[in-house]
């Protein structure tokens, strides 16, 4: 039992020193607009007082062309963008009831959206680590 109560130290801490705003955004089902075709998207958002966020890790990529990877010519298009790897780590006593962040829910920080990459539970389900992943430079 003095584990558990450790781990609940550390996350309190880590909240007080290192703790921003987030809010997680769960899609909920797809409708259709039948007059324009178009999809809409509707949200559920859980907003978070402060939770943890790790220094980020940057890193340049580069995607080709579809005609590059099809038919192997030599002149192709393509483009640079860098990737935005953070760790968050969200205490569970901050969510809802019943509540598992999935990789398909968002994180929005800092005018910043993020996909969730990667959930790992900590000891005793008092924590959830969460790899978030964005984009920042497109060139």
């Amino acid at each position: 039992m003095s584990n558990l109560r450790e781990i609940r130290k550390i996350i309190y801490r880590l909240k007080r020193q290192y703790g921003l705003p987030v809010t997680i955004k769960r899609p909920d089902e797809l409708t259709y607009d039948l007059k324009t075709g178009a999809t809409v998207k509707t949200f559920t958002e859980y907003n978070l007082k402060k939770v943890p966020v790790l220094p980020t890790k940057l890193l340049r990529d580069f995607a080709y062309d579809l005609s590059y990877i099809a038919a192997n010519k030599n002149f192709t298009y393509g483009g640079y963008y860098d990737k935005d790897t953070r760790a968050i780590i969200i205490d569970k006593r901050d969510l809802p009831s019943g509540f598992f962040l999935t990789i398909n829910d968002y994180v929005v920080f800092d005018g910043n959206q993020y996909n969730v990459k990667e959930v790992k539970l900590a000891e005793h389900n008092q924590a959830v680590l969460a790899i978030i992943e964005g984009v920042k430079n497109v060139q």
